[in-house]
C-alpha cells in the first residue's frame, strides 16, 4: 500500500513541475503580454475616453475600480447612456478602454 502512494506521489511530483513551452502572445497591445503560463505582465488603464453616441462628445474619465458604472451622462448634451447587450458598463461599450475588470 505505501509503495503506491509513492507511486501517486512521485506522478504528481512530475506533473506539478512539468514546465510549459515558453509561448509569446500580444493578448491586447495596451492591457497584456504573456511569455509564460505563470509569468502575465499587465498594464491597466486607469483612465478611459467616453465617447457619446448621439453628440459625438468625448471626455476623459477616470475609471472606477470598485464598480461597473451602469449610466453615464454626457456633459455636452446630457444623453444617459447605458451599456450595451453583454457589456458590463458602459466603458466597455462607449469607452476608449474597457473597465479594469475586463481588461
Amino acid at each position: 500500500m505505501n509503495y503506491f502512494l509513492y507511486i501517486i506521489a512521485a506522478l504528481l511530483f512530475i506533473q506539478c513541475n512539468h514546465s510549459p513551452q515558453n509561448k509569446t502572445a500580444v493578448i491586447n497591445k495596451d492591457t497584456a503580454v504573456v511569455t509564460n503560463k505563470t509569468d502575465l505582465i499587465a498594464k491597466i488603464s486607469e483612465e478611459s475616453e467616453i465617447t457619446c453616441p448621439k453628440c459625438g462628445y468625448q471626455k476623459m474619465e477616470k475609471l472606477p475600480t470598485e464598480v461597473c458604472l451602469v449610466s453615464y451622462t454626457c456633459k455636452n448634451c446630457q444623453e444617459v447612456m447605458h451599456p450595451k447587450d453583454g457589456d458590463c458598463c458602459v466603458f466597455c461599450t462607449y469607452g476608449s478602454h474597457k473597465c479594469p475588470s475586463k481588461q
